[in-house]
C-alpha cells in the first residue's frame, strides 16, 4: 500500500485554515504506521494528532493520523499511524447531505451539537467551544435507539461569530458493534430517504 520513497506530507492543527503541507518521504511500513522522512525539520511529538497527504491510485488522499514514535533523531524517521478511512483531498469523496432542517444533533467533546451536514465519513457542527485543526474529539450520535460512539478530527474552522462551525472527519476503525462510521452511515442514508420522500411529494 505504502511506495518506499513515494511523496507524503503532514499537516499540523493550528487555529487557521491555512493549509500548509511538510513534504517528505516514506520510508517504509511497521506494523500498521507509515515511516516518514521529512524533507525539512518539524517539531514532531508521540502522540500528536496530525493529517497526512499522499497520491493513491492517481489522486491526492488526505487522512487523520497520529505520530506514534520518533525513531531516528538524527535522520529524523517518524512512525505515523493512519486512523480511519482515507478521503479525496481534491473535493469530497462521499457525498455530504445538509441536516440543517432535519433538526439533528450530535455530541463533540461532551457538548451537544447542531449537526449541520453529514456523510458515510464525515460531518459538521455548530459550536461554541474552541478546537483547532486536527485534534482528534470523542463523538457520540444516537440513532434508532442505538448509541454510536468515536473519534472525529476536525478538518475545518470556520468562525460565524460567537459560533464556530467544525468539519470532522471519523478516524474510527471500521469493526463489529456500535462504531461511529456505522452510526453517521445509518443516519447519512436515512436523512437522504427523507429529503427524496419530501421531493417526491412535492
Amino acid at each position: 500500500m505504502w511506495t518506499n520513497g513515494s511523496d507524503f506530507f503532514v499537516e499540523f492543527p493550528g487555529a487557521s485554515n491555512q493549509k500548509i503541507l511538510h513534504p517528505g518521504l516514506v520510508r517504509g511500513t511497521q506494523d500498521k504506521s507509515v515511516l516518514f522522512a521529512p524533507t525539512e525539520s518539524l517539531a514532531l511529538e508521540p502522540g500528536q494528532a496530525i493529517r497526512i497527504y499522499f497520491e493513491r491510485d492517481r489522486e491526492f488522499m488526505q487522512q487523520p493520523a497520529t505520530v506514534e514514535a520518533i525513531l531516528d533523531d538524527h535522520d529524523l524517521i517518524v512512525a505515523v499511524l493512519p486512523l480511519g478511512e482515507p478521503a479525496s483531498a481534491e473535493g469530497r469523496e462521499y457525498y455530504r447531505v445538509s441536516t440543517v432542517f432535519a433538526n439533528l444533533s450530535i455530541e463533540v467533546a461532551a457538548e451537544r451539537c447542531q449537526l449541520t451536514d453529514i456523510s458515510s465519513l464525515g460531518f459538521s457542527v455548530l459550536s461554541q467551544q474552541d478546537h483547532t485543526q486536527a485534534e482528534i474529539l470523542d463523538v457520540r450520535i444516537e440513532h434508532e435507539s442505538t448509541v454510536y460512539e468515536g473519534k472525529a478530527q476536525i478538518q475545518s474552522v470556520t468562525d460565524l461569530g460567537g459560533v464556530q462551525r467544525y468539519g470532522l472527519l471519523c478516524v474510527s476503525e471500521r469493526s463489529n458493534g456500535a462504531t461511529l462510521q456505522k452510526g453517521l452511515q445509518q443516519v447519512s442514508m436515512n436523512v437522504q430517504r427523507t429529503q427524496l420522500r419530501r421531493r417526491a411529494r412535492a
